[in-house]
């Protein structure tokens, strides 16, 4: 008889179809404009629908840190409720201090759609130390990674393609592997996923090895289900872990300040 965790797996690989559906259906828009939008609504449905309750989800425009240091354009971005997202239309901005995950969507991923998502995963400003912000005891793990890194497409090239054309971008580009993304999804294809240096994976000869932290691995069995079970799970960690640390923003409200004075004096 199946259990509850059977029709759950069934219930993810049956999300991954509708993605799938969803965003080729996007093709009746005859503006690409559109068409990217669309697919960036669809994707932001299904994450409002699976994050946890402590989140925002918004349609994203960029991330800074403390010192004023901006990302580039970021399609979908996850904040903890308490952190200060100001939106303007369809575009929201925020700091990194806070974020849980950042999306780049891709209509179809091929060599210049993943260069242009790499970079913007890779001007991500690092994240804090917080090691003073957290209780005594507590083991936040990795806060460097943060936050969780996603390039979504609906269609795209093969798995071994997008593999080499990232070995090259980043064998000519020196990106920290904590601003490389943590996971790519191609709807009904395969994902790609950043190795975290703890998960076990079996050779092909069935011997058992731990990949490296950083390294990059692709999988093709049940991609949609795999790849959406891996990303919910990682952001309810992060936002979990995330909620324990007393986050300060008083750095952003005073250089703010300062800006406005300047402004003043110069009219």
């Amino acid at each position: 008889m199946p259990t509850f965790f059977d029709r759950l797996a069934n219930y993810y690989n049956s999300i991954g179809k509708t993605l799938k559906g969803s965003a080729d259906e996007a093709s009746i828009f005859p503006n690409t404009t559109d068409v990217g939008f669309y697919r960036e609504m669809i994707y932001l449905e299904f994450l409002k629908n699976h994050c946890p309750r402590n989140c925002s989800v918004d349609l994203g425009g960029f991330l800074y840190d403390l010192e004023g240091r901006e990302s580039k354009q970021m399609d979908i971005i996850i904040s903890l409720n308490s952190s200060p997202v100001h939106k303007l239309e369809y575009k929201s901005f925020g700091p990194v201090d806070g974020c849980v995950g950042a999306v780049s969507i891709k209509s179809k991923l091929d060599k210049n759609q993943l260069y242009d998502a790499l970079e913007n995963i890779a001007s991500i400003p690092p994240t804090s130390n917080y090691s003073k912000r957290i209780p005594n005891g507590l083991s936040l793990g990795h806060t460097s990674n943060w936050p969780f890194k996603i390039i979504y497409a609906s269609d795209g090239n093969s798995a071994e393609n997008i593999l080499n054309h990232m070995y090259d971008f980043y064998k000519n580009n020196e990106v920290n592997i904590d601003r490389r993304p943590d996971i790519i999804h191609v709807a009904g294809k395969y994902f790609i996923r950043k190795m975290d240096g703890s998960s076990e994976l079996t050779r092909v000869n069935g011997e058992k090895y731990v990949p490296m932290y950083g390294e990059m691995r692709g999988f093709v069995t049940e991609p949609d289900s795999e790849a959406i079970t891996i990303t919910i799970n990682r952001i309810q960690k992060i936002a979990n872990l995330a909620s324990f640390i007393c986050y300060d923003y008083d750095k952003i409200t005073n250089s703010t300040y300062e800006s406005i004075v300047k402004l003043f004096h110069n009219k």
